[in-house]
């Protein structure tokens, strides 16, 4: 069995909230204005357009989060890379 891996979990955590939050703000764009989804009492998947919307800050907040760590795992990688395009 392999060990545990630190950058390649990360790296896939950072995929799942970044999906999540790509797929939450998509539902966003396509709700109608808060007050007509609020008069209309607009829902899907269950969640009116307030929960969507702390949904999507969550989801967004941990991918910040967690690229941030993402790219001080592959701060080396990231600048070999970079010192290989621009030399």
């Amino acid at each position: 069995m392999k060990p545990f891996s630190m950058r390649k979990f990360m790296s896939l955590l950072s995929l799942y909230f970044f999906s999540i939050s790509a797929l939450s703000g998509a539902i966003l764009f396509f709700t109608p204005p808060t007050r007509v989804a609020n008069a209309i009492h607009w829902t899907f998947l269950g969640l009116a357009k307030a929960e969507h919307v702390r949904f999507h800050v969550i989801f967004s907040s941990l991918f910040a989060i967690v690229a941030m760590v993402h790219i001080y795992y592959n701060f080396t990688a990231i600048k070999l890379y970079l010192r290989e395009k621009w030399a």
